[in-house]
């Protein structure tokens, strides 16, 4: 008996992103990638963390790289300290 797969956790920020630049044809031509397939495939797999920034760029921020990734600490890397998210007032 075969087991069904959860779908990914990002799927709707990514089916949001497609909508606002497209589709996923326009998103693979933005993103400079060949095969059509590479994006559609994102739905079940969920997004590369290399696209992410990309996808968040190209949506003008309305699709954030923490709803299209969330297996990375993206406040870390975007250099804002978690704890200093909302600093104390003095």
């Amino acid at each position: 008996m075969k087991t069904r797969r959860p779908p990914a956790l990002p799927a709707s920020a990514l089916e949001y992103a497609l909508a606002l630049v497209g589709g996923p044809t326009k998103m693979a031509r933005l993103l400079g990638i060949k095969r059509l397939s590479t994006v559609t495939n994102w739905r079940v797999r969920g997004v590369p963390v290399e696209y992410c920034p990309k996808i968040e760029r190209l949506t003008g921020g309305q699709v954030r790289c923490e709803a299209l990734n969330g297996k990375v600490d993206w406040t870390y890397l975007r250099g804002t300290p978690s704890e200093q998210v909302n600093p104390p007032e003095e």
